[in-house]
């Protein structure tokens, strides 16, 4: 890799670091979703009061996501595994939806509200 690569990943990172920061709920808010597509492009935005469904599309396919306010989840995408919308609604920032052959990983930022914690944790 030659000098301006470095530079130029450094500065997507950079990037993508200052918007995770800027885009924290406030302490007590809820949750904010981001989604990164292919090339680090990354949405980010509070989960809203009343269902929102939005259609993301790139190069590599076709998902539709619905935003609640309490959480979110694809509920449909053009892919032939259907992993991504298997996975189920996602409630809290330790879980994630990935669909791998749209480049798609959607993910919840925020305080964890009453965290689930499972058998083997406890």
């Amino acid at each position: 890799m030659r000098n301006f690569d470095l530079i130029i990943i450094g500065a997507i990172l950079l990037a993508a670091t200052g918007v995770f920061f800027i885009n924290r709920p406030a302490l007590g808010g809820g949750y904010s979703v981001s989604v990164v597509s292919e090339r680090a492009k990354t949405l980010s935005m509070a989960l809203p009061d009343t269902p929102m469904i939005i259609n993301l599309e790139n190069r590599h396919g076709r998902n539709t996501l619905r935003l609640t306010h309490d959480g979110a989840e694809i509920i449909w995408a053009s892919c032939p595994t259907q992993i991504c919308v298997h996975t189920g609604k996602i409630k809290n920032s330790r879980q994630m939806i990935a669909c791998l052959p749209h480049y798609l990983i959607i993910t919840l930022e925020g305080e964890d509200r009453g965290a689930d914690v499972d058998a083997i944790a406890r």
